[in-house]
């Protein structure tokens, strides 16, 4: 098992390797297997391809990012309470992604998948869009879905600014900026009548 885990980690992190100095398109599995110093058969026995391999980083990102249903159920209960457990899951989210900051980079650069931006984005939408249901009627539907999609578009931007600006900012500091960003764009929406 743990040789299994190893060969499978190793060509992982060889392609999350190379990444960063070519484009994913570019990136053949003679050359991987070249550089991870295993067989074509070796990789063949984890992997399909090389955009097998790109998934399989893509979904161990997004699995391990603190839980959809633990957000769901904060923003269902929207309120003082939910808003410093919704808080408390801003810090997780960003201390996730400082320590991951190199897969996030690597993933939604320019050497990256183009569409992890938007699995991403699609994710938040998700999330964003039962926290602004409790603030329009049924008849708001289009309101919902566009608020949700711009909500959700701000929250991955500051996140995706973040990765690509490491430097500039602190988790914890990152944390409450995009919390309080999140939180006062919440109100604005749960107040509308």
């Amino acid at each position: 098992m743990k040789i299994k885990r190893d060969t499978e980690q190793l060509i992982r992190s060889t392609l999350l390797d190379m990444l960063e100095s070519e484009s994913f398109f570019n990136i053949k599995v003679t050359d991987l297997v070249d550089k991870a110093g295993i067989s074509r058969s070796a990789f063949y026995v984890y992997f399909d391809s090389i955009y097998d391999v790109l998934q399989k980083i893509e979904d161990d990102y997004m699995e391990c990012f603190p839980g959809e249903q633990k957000v769901l159920n904060i923003v269902r209960g929207w309120s003082e309470k939910s808003g410093v457990e919704h808080e408390e899951l801003y810090t997780e989210s960003s201390q996730y992604t400082q320590e991951n900051m190199r897969i996030y980079r690597l993933l939604s650069g320019p050497n990256g998948d183009p569409s992890f931006y938007y699995k991403h984005k699609n994710r938040v939408t998700r999330i964003t869009h039962d926290v602004v249901g409790k603030g329009a009627t049924q008849k708001d539907d289009n309101y919902k879905k566009l608020t949700a999609a711009f909500l959700a578009g701000g929250n991955v931007a500051i996140f995706d600014w973040w990765a690509h600006h490491p430097n500039g900012i602190e988790a914890e500091e990152f944390s409450k900026f995009a919390f309080n960003l999140y939180a006062d764009l919440i109100d604005c929406i749960q107040k509308r009548k």
